[in-house]
């Protein structure tokens, strides 16, 4: 699933999708996130996602080529997710 999510990171998958591709009910698939990562799976794949633009910022991407590589709708709402999970702004990397 992990491996999934990491090779979606420009579309990102819907939970359902996620699921039936891994070949596990949804349900299930929430009950081994939680058990192995301690969070559900969206919050694993937006962690997985922030965690990649991170790195493109580091390497001198714009927020705006970070955002729209890792799936993010616009900058603005990039930005917003960034900061509630990093506590930092995108600008500051």
């Amino acid at each position: 699933a992990e491996q999934l999510m990491m090779s979606n990171l420009e579309t990102p998958l819907k939970l359902d999708d996620i699921a039936r591709l891994v070949g596990i009910s949804r349900a299930g698939l929430e009950r081994a996130f939680q058990k192995h990562f301690n969070v559900s799976v969206m919050r694993k794949y937006r962690i997985l996602r922030i965690n990649a633009a991170r790195k493109m910022l580091e390497k001198g991407l714009s927020i705006s080529e970070a955002a729209y590589l890792t799936g993010f709708s616009s900058p603005q709402h990039f930005a917003t997710v960034f900061k509630n999970e990093t506590n930092v702004t995108p600008s500051s990397i």
